[in-house]
């Protein structure tokens, strides 16, 4: 054990100094395997978080892939076994690297094993997507990337991504809820916390007739009772579970309305506006401003996106990216009504713009 841990030490630094190429990496990794399969995943780990923690996600795929075509099938399952292993979202420290090598991880699973049917790669994109959102804001309050810009922004759009779905399907399922007829008519559900996990059920003509029921849930029980009228019941793997899809129903007018589009989509915006605070802070203008675009698609304050617009173009004017303010100038027209709502920044804008020194700063007047 202590040699291992001496060799992980030493590798770990030769990576940080960068003395070896992927390929150099490759080949020791392919003598390793066969004569010293843990000294050979050792290596690989410290190969694997190194370029990681560089932020270097492309470069980790491609040393992946090259890891693939250099190694025999056998050889290369026993390294994607550590991968699978080292990337297990459940045990992940919130660490922009940790969360960043676990998404590109299993991004690459489920590209190199698609056509495995005893695995189910998509499960494991949909898991670590899942987890890492549950955990957005012990993550996100990181704050600051610290030079690991790359991680951050792969994390924090993997989780706009799972909310982007998760809202596509909620706000699906509502509609085709309304057009099935979902409404419940005069069906009352109460719950009633004597102590977590016991409910009273309450239920009225719809069943036929007054029907009233104690319920009480478990921990990994399901929900033992029959299903309201057009409605699924959803059995939970937790009382906590059963909590939330309470929560996220109510009554309303002698149906049921499924608030849960609207949580969906205020945790969307918080990750949203997170990435945009980040993107600020790292100077990331063009990335900046696409943020502010997808807050215009969530119906945020028009005034208040022209602003940050604004704050995003004039970073970007003044260390002279003229390519990058060209493009986030554009984005103002994203903004309703923005002729109107953006006028006093567009103004603001113009003056700096023909004020910056060089000759590409001259032209501009098709942009406002």
């Amino acid at each position: 054990m202590e040699n291992y841990e001496f060799i992980r030490s030493a590798y770990t630094d030769e990576v940080k100094r960068g003395e070896y190429k992927s390929a150099n990496w490759i080949a020791k990794i392919k003598t390793q395997i066969k004569q010293h399969p843990n000294v050979a995943l050792i290596t690989f780990e410290v190969v694997w978080k190194g370029t990681i923690c560089a932020g270097q996600l492309e470069d980790a795929v491609s040393f992946l892939f090259d890891l693939d075509a250099e190694l025999h099938e056998e050889d290369f399952d026993k390294v994607m076994l550590s991968l699978y292993a080292m990337s297990n979202p459940s045990g992940l420290e919130p660490s922009w690297e940790a969360w960043a090598g676990a998404i590109t991880a299993f991004d690459f699973l489920r590209e190199i094993y698609r056509e495995v049917e005893t695995v189910d790669t998509w499960d494991l994109v949909k898991l670590t997507q899942e987890k890492a959102a549950s955990r957005r804001r012990e993550i996100m309050c990181q704050g600051n990337s610290k030079g690991q810009w790359n991680n951050a922004y792969c994390v924090l759009n993997e989780i706009q991504r799972y909310y982007k779905r998760e809202k596509r399907h909620a706000e699906k399922e509502h509609l085709e809820a309304k057009l099935d007829g979902g409404a419940v008519d005069a069906v009352c559900v109460e719950a009633l916390a004597d102590r977590l996990g016991d409910f009273h059920v309450a239920g009225s003509a719809a069943f036929g007739g007054d029907v009233e029921s104690d319920l009480n849930v478990q921990a990994g029980d399901d929900l033992g009772v029959g299903e309201l009228p057009d409605v699924d019941v959803v059995a939970g793997d937790d009382a906590g579970d059963v909590l939330d899809v309470l929560n996220d129903i109510k009554v309303v007018g002698g149906g049921l309305e499924d608030e849960r589009p609207n949580k969906l989509n205020g945790e969307l915006i918080e990750v949203v506006r997170a990435t945009l605070n980040l993107a600020i802070q790292e100077k990331q203008w063009v990335e900046a401003s696409n943020q502010v675009f997808e807050l215009s698609k969530l119906n945020q304050d028009a005034k208040d996106l022209a602003n940050i617009l604004e704050t995003v173009c004039r970073g970007a004017i003044s260390e002279d990216r003229w390519k990058a303010a060209t493009e986030i100038v554009r984005v103002f027209k994203n903004i309703p009504d923005y002729a109107n709502v953006a006028n006093e920044q567009l103004k603001r804008l113009k003056i700096m713009w023909y004020e910056a020194k060089g000759e590409r700063w001259v032209s501009g007047n098709e942009l406002f």
